[in-house]
């Protein structure tokens, strides 16, 4: 009968890599879906904020959370952006979506006159 712990551990050793990129490819996808979630509501108490005239709020708001607050009026609506940035540590992710990824949500307000 013949050992085969050695072949069980090769395989092991060539399938490895190829697991932990997956589980952390995994983890980083997850937490930008989490950090986007976030970011919609985020999104909501400013809208709710602009919507109350507190302008000054929005922007206190925004600097508390570390986010990134851009509000653009037109004639019948306002544009609210709403960014961030998540950090990406799984390397190859990193190579096709840049070391910090960018999330945005934005909302159209219409104004009453």
């Amino acid at each position: 009968m013949r050992n085969n712990k050695g072949q069980a551990l090769v395989e092991f050793i060539l399938i490895l890599p190829i697991l932990l990129f997956v589980v952390m490819s995994i983890i980083d996808v997850a937490t930008i879906q989490l950090s986007k979630y976030k970011l919609e509501d985020h999104l909501d108490t400013v809208v709710a904020l602009y919507e109350e005239g507190k302008i000054e709020q929005v922007n206190q708001y925004g600097e508390s959370k570390k986010i990134n607050i851009r509000i653009e009026e037109n004639k019948e609506y306002a544009t609210i952006t709403v960014t961030t940035q998540q950090t990406i540590h799984t390397p190859i992710l990193k190579q096709k979506l840049g070391s910090h990824y960018k999330i945005e949500t934005e909302r159209m307000v219409y104004l009453d006159e």
